[in-house]
């Protein structure tokens, strides 16, 4: 029987080694389109998280009990049934959320990064175990979307967490950040959205190669190891 990696290795290499939006640029798509803002990519982060999470947790009992010629269209059914569900959850909790990133909620069903997560688990994966890494995977996502719609937001109007009241009634949580008069609007267009994108990799590579120069602890790129 396959050894599983610890769960916290297992949440380290999918944040740092293997992070689907900035090491393997998987889910692009909604990436670059929500991430205008902090807040829609919270929410739209947060929604991806949940999916993977219960999918983790499904897909070893699917697996098991599934024939290989069937398992395709099982793992589509499932992944669209989720989707739906949370789909309906957002229009009822956070109606004003949904309007702003409901468009990319089902297409979750057909997105890459959650295909790729259900072929690739392994068989003897226990449902606990397929959980604490979809939830590692869904979290990695999370805090990659999170980290760009937070510096488009930032770049483009100074400041953070201008809309939480999309998520919470009422609420006024912006936080002025770069008190300049002009900021870089271009950074809210498409092209913005992957130019931007391309340098936040390029600072988290630039920032990789330097600590291990350095000798830090790092993620072996092979073995997915810490090493000196």
């Amino acid at each position: 029987m396959k050894q599983n990696p610890h769960a916290a290795r297992t949440a380290l290499q999918s944040w740092w080694q293997s992070n689907p939006v900035l090491v393997q640029l998987l889910g692009l798509g909604p990436v670059l389109a929500i991430s205008t803002s902090a807040v829609s990519a919270l929410g739209l982060g947060a929604v991806t998280l949940l999916l993977n999470t219960v999918l983790g947790a499904l897909l070893p009992t699917i697996r098991r009990h599934s024939e290989p010629a069937m398992l395709l269209p099982i793992l589509a059914v499932t992944i669209a049934g989720l989707a739906t569900i949370l789909d309906l959850w957002l229009q009822s909790g956070f109606y004003s959320l949904y309007q702003r990133i409901g468009i990319f909620v089902p297409l979750l069903a057909s997105q890459s990064l959650i295909f790729a997560f259900a072929l690739r688990l392994d068989d003897d994966t226990r449902p606990v175990q397929g959980l604490l890494q979809g939830f590692a995977l869904g979290s990695a996502f999370f805090a990659a979307i999170v980290l760009l719609g937070t510096t488009r937001e930032l770049l483009t109007t100074g400041a953070i967490f201008a809309d939480m009241n999309l998520i919470v009634q009422g609420a006024d949580w912006r936080i002025p950040i770069l008190l300049v008069e002009r900021h870089f609007t271009f950074i809210q267009t498409a092209p913005g959205a992957f130019l931007c994108l391309a340098l936040v990799i390029a600072c988290i590579n630039g920032w990789r190669q330097r600590n291990r120069h350095r000798g830090a602890l790092v993620i072996d790129d092979h073995a997915g190891l810490p090493r000196q």
